[in-house]
């Protein structure tokens, strides 16, 4: 099993335009962003043998695929043709 540790920092809009419907439901956006002090902080254990689990402290939070961190996660392993032996990330 394999444990990674990262801060996901915050971030406020400094500008935000929505320049127009595209045809999938979504806009395009054109932004100016900037990170802040206040994060979250991820672990991500990797090949825990068991199914894969999201965990957060906060009850307000989904804890499935709903969850942005699952998506990403799900993204980076369909994108590297890998399928990891479980995951289990707690934000």
């Amino acid at each position: 099993m394999t444990t990674l540790y990262e801060g996901a920092f915050a971030k406020i809009n400094l500008t935000l335009d929505v320049l127009g419907k595209r045809p999938d439901g979504y806009h395009d956006l054109k932004s100016v962003m900037q990170t802040i002090s206040i994060r979250d902080d991820i672990e991500i254990d990797v090949d825990t043998g068991r199914p894969w689990r999201l965990l957060c402290t906060n009850e307000e939070i989904p804890t499935d695929e709903r969850n942005l961190a699952w998506k990403a996660a799900r993204v980076f392993f369909d994108r590297i043709g890998k399928e990891p032996d479980g995951i289990e990330i707690r934000i």
